[in-house]
């Protein structure tokens, strides 16, 4: 099945393509509202679209059930050789856990999304 947006993008790239395309972007800018890390404050602008499940070491697919925002920053952390940090999807919700977590992950570990206001200031919720 081909998913697509409102003007016919695809939005589901399958292992056809490692790069997440504009349409991607802009469906997990609205999702996400920006980096993903709990805490982080970066808006979606300053994000790159990260496989959760890697392209290379996982074979991940280019799909937005598999993408996240990360600014520069924390992408690169979370791509550390020693990063102590994993990202997991648990009930359709995504969480980062640390590498050597046993067990359902905590709502502390829960990925924020945020949300903006009418007058237009950022605001995160964990939910």
């Amino acid at each position: 099945m081909l998913v697509t947006d409102l003007s016919g993008e695809p939005l589901a790239l399958g292992r056809r393509t490692r790069l997440f395309s504009a349409a991607q972007k802009k469906a997990l800018a609205a999702r996400d509202g920006g980096c993903a890390w709990p805490g982080c404050t970066a808006p979606s602008a300053w994000c790159d679209a990260h496989h959760i499940a890697w392209w290379n070491r996982d074979a991940g697919a280019t799909d937005l059930e598999n993408g996240v925002l990360l600014c520069s920053h924390h992408h690169h952390l979370i791509h550390e050789p020693l990063s102590r940090w994993q990202i997991v999807v648990h009930d359709g919700d995504r969480y980062l856990i640390p590498q050597l977590w046993q067990g359902d992950p905590l709502p502390k570990h829960r990925m924020q999304r945020h949300r903006w206001h009418a007058r237009g200031g950022p605001a995160t919720e964990a939910a």
